[in-house]
């Protein structure tokens, strides 16, 4: 079949490379409408608690899309007119920008931060700044006023008074689309502010998702790094222009139509589909090296340029497409995963593979059979010893005086030593610890964390069985448990807010200030008697944040000073506990907020993960095992691979690289695309026993054919994907370096210690009885009408 099929495109070659162009020139037109769009809740497993309560808790009270500016007086507190000016213009202009929560505003400038006295009369509420101190005895009574509210302290100013914060909030529309516009447009009012009195700092999730659209978008220009290394790779392997020109028009090809498919589709990039383009060209010109390298070898042996690509295509044809099609299979398993963005990586990675067999099994025929012959210099150069040939020869001799005790002893030290190290393993998500110390995100969000309670929240949605549920004591009194808890036990919880805290300062102040008053009222009655004090002077949306109008929906904040999800998990851990001690069973209590939502990730990741291990490891059984018509051989193609994920995560616990979103996906990558290289192997050495049936020739002729092929292979996408780790950003990096361990890993177990398994063992799918004689492939091939200038 494969033999009339590409007699087929050789013959009507051009129509071929036409198609092929008109198609990639298509695709190339759909490229410009791709975007880089950085969305959290791809990332989140939507049916989880903590999102469900998270999604609710901004419905209710907002706080999803935080931003935190930061303003640090060089010299002295920031108690200094022109500095305390600088802060009321900050929150003013932040007031402007579209989309903005006004609500949500705070600072000691806003309209929400207020001072709560007690009187004759009642209750008077006032505005903490309502405009810039004139004069020494303002100041000093805008600082008394400012500590006697421990509500502000560390939340928009710091103790020590040298630091203070503009917390906003934002919804995006039409006019505010993309974290990097919230970034843009905060970034504006701040450098207006700059000088050399002050330092500036800007954080919160919104920040930080917008240097992540921003190190997202670096992508294009390690594309063409990755693009460079592999041509380089390429023409270390073939040592001609002519060698290198097929596979990297392949890959280009490729890309642009599993690029092409996305921009069809208007799928914006993110963090995960913005490699996959270095992912798919590395691939692509990984499978043309295999293709290639036959072809030389059949070229060598027929001398004639359209019969070498008929007789190349014919047997390396079946081995490209069981080796395409268990990549394909193995990324659309990520869709498996519960989280949206890596559902999008695989499938759009599957069909820049699928893209690229579809060029690999019509333009690379038919383009090959169009150029002309390879100069005798090349066959002579692709005929000659290099320096992998010794090694892989020197493999061979290693299997073929039963060198046992040497292979499968290291074999079993370094999977002990993986073994270990898989103990060592870790689950955390740290969206900032994936920036480098020295990036804009760390340097300002450290002294922001040092001086305030923290840049990270958690929430607990609080919710009651009817309206004013709130008001009642003995919830209050819950709350306050839960908040003091909190504080005394965790060092990097720096500060909890909730409804509680405002109650308490009311009841001090209705109490002529007595510290001895500083606890919540005793009453529901008297409860609501202070919130309706307070109404008559305060503003009604001044609680906004922390209760729903009718009272019957509350919100505790606690601010972190890491966004750790394995510190948040004991945190979380603990709260099952406290919570149904302090609350009453009719009360519902739910955990929310970015940092849970970090937790709700990890709790699905190692569960998806596993789930995910186990469909690409039956994929890959079921269709070798199909192909190759034996159950055991299955077995055989599992081994290199099990072998690279176990390399994966034991490398990943001694380095100390966290299991986390971006890590979670490496092994499936390394398994779908090193799942080549042991189906090279194994096809090579069938064909070899079938042609001639001496085991030590077939064994030594696999390993110098099919095994330097999948070294170059191997190079080729290790080194492809390595340029990641030039791109500054942490889970780039750690992916980069990842794919290229289990390259390695993979390339070596397929030419070491699965080629010593087959010659140990002899399974019968590959030691099969020899064939008969009959026509070589030059006598079959029919006349193919060579090109001008080709014999």
């Amino acid at each position: 079949m494969f033999h009339r099929y590409i007699t087929f495109i050789v013959r009507y070659r051009l129509v071929v490379i036409v198609a092929a162009l008109v198609v990639s020139v298509f695709f190339a037109t759909r490229i410009g409408n791709l975007r880089v769009i950085v969305d959290p809740n791809d990332n989140l497993p939507q049916e989880h608690p903590y999102v469900i309560a998270t999604n609710e808790i901004d419905r209710i009270f907002g706080g999803r899309n935080l931003v935190v500016v930061g303003v640090e007086s060089v010299t002295g507190d920031i108690f200094q007119p022109p500095i305390l000016a600088k802060l009321a213009r900050i929150t003013d202009g932040v007031l402007e920008i579209p989309g903005v929560i006004r609500s949500n505003v705070m600072s000691l400038a806003s309209r929400k931060a207020k001072d709560i006295t007690g009187t004759e009369d009642g209750m008077t509420v006032r505005q903490l700044m309502e405009e810039i101190p004139k004069n020494a005895e303002d100041m000093d009574r805008l600082k008394r006023a400012l500590y006697a509210n421990p509500i502000y302290v560390d939340s928009i100013v710091s103790q020590r008074g040298n630091l203070a914060v503009v917390i906003a909030d934002f919804k995006f529309g039409k006019e505010l689309q993309g974290y990097r516009a919230i970034k843009e447009r905060v970034e504006s009012i701040v450098n207006a502010e700059r000088d050399a009195t002050v330092r500036m700092y800007q954080s919160g999730i919104s920040i930080n998702l917008a240097w992540l659209e921003i190190y997202s978008e670096r992508m294009a220009y390690l594309f063409f790094a990755a693009l460079a290394l592999i041509m380089a790779i390429l023409y270390l392997s073939f040592r001609s222009l002519q060698g290198m020109l097929i596979p990297i028009l392949t890959a280009l090809m490729s890309v642009i139509w599993g690029l092409g498919v996305m921009g069809l589709l208007s799928i914006p990039m993110d963090t995960f589909n913005a490699t996959t383009p270095i992912l798919i060209m590395a691939v692509a010109a990984g499978h043309s090296v295999q293709i290639l390298k036959r072809y030389y070898e059949e070229y060598g042996r027929l001398h004639n340029n359209g019969q070498a690509v008929i007789a190349s295509f014919t047997k390396i044809g079946p081995v490209m497409l069981t080796a395409g099609s268990i990549a394909v299979m193995t990324f659309l398993a990520l869709t498996a995963f519960p989280t949206l963005t890596i559902r999008v990586f695989g499938i759009f990675t599957a069909i820049g593979i699928f893209s690229a067999m579809l060029i690999e099994m019509t333009f690379i025929p038919a383009f090959r059979s169009l150029l002309p012959t390879p100069k005798r210099y090349e066959t002579e150069r692709e005929r000659s010893a290099d320096w992998l040939d010794r090694a892989v020869q020197a493999i061979a001799r290693l299997i073929l005086t039963r060198r046992w005790k040497v292979i499968f002893g290291i074999l079993g030290v370094l999977i002990t030593i993986l073994v270990l190290g898989i103990s060592r393993l870790t689950v955390d998500n740290s969206l900032k610890g994936n920036f480098s110390s020295d990036s804009p995100v760390r340097l300002d969000d450290v002294p922001l964390n040092a001086g305030m309670g923290g840049t990270n929240t958690l929430y607990l949605l609080v919710e009651g069985p009817e309206a004013d549920s709130i008001k009642n004591p003995s919830i209050l009194r819950a709350m306050e448990a839960v908040q003091t808890y909190l504080q005394e036990h965790y060092d990097l919880v720096g500060k909890t807010l909730s409804l509680a805290d405002f109650l308490k300062k009311m009841n001090r102040a209705m109490h002529a200030d007595d510290a001895a008053f500083d606890r919540l009222p005793e009453s529901r009655e008297l409860t609501a008697q202070y919130l309706l004090l307070y109404s008559m002077s305060g503003d009604p949306g001044d609680f906004d944040t922390y209760v729903d109008y009718e009272y019957r929906s509350a919100v505790v904040w606690a601010y972190l000073k890491t966004d750790s999800t394995a510190y948040l998990e004991r945190i979380i851990s603990d709260l099952r506990t406290i919570v149904p001690q302090q609350f009453p069973t009719e009360y519902n209590v739910r955990v929310g907020g970015g940092m849970a939502q970090g937790a709700a990730l990890n709790e699905v990741m190692v569960r998806g993960k596993l789930l995910n291990i186990g469909v690409i490891a039956t994929s890959i059984y079921l269709i070798s095992s199909l192909v190759l018509r034996s159950a055991l051989a299955g077995v055989f193609v599992l081994i290199p691979l099990g072998l690279a994920v176990l390399a994966n995560f034991g490398i990943m616990g001694w380095a100390g690289i966290r299991l986390d979103i971006g890590t979670a996906a490496v092994s499936t990558m390394a398994v779908g695309v090193g799942a080549d290289y042991a189906i090279y192997v194994i096809y090579r050495m069938r064909e070899e026993m079938r042609q001639h049936g001496d085991p030590d020739k077939g064994l030594r002729t696999t390993l110098g054919t099919a095994g330097k092929a999948v070294v170059y292979v191997a190079l080729a996408v290790g080194a492809g994907y390595s340029v990641l780790m030039l791109t500054g950003f942490g889970m780039h990096a750690r992916l980069g370096f990842l794919v290229a361990i289990a390259m390695a890993v993979s390339c070596l177990a397929a030419i070491v210690i699965l080629p010593a398994m087959l010659y140990l063992i002899r399974p019968g799918f590959v030691f099969m009885p020899r064939a008969p004689a009959g026509n070589s492939i030059k006598d079959l091939a029919p006349p193919v009408t060579p090109a001008a200038g080709q014999p």
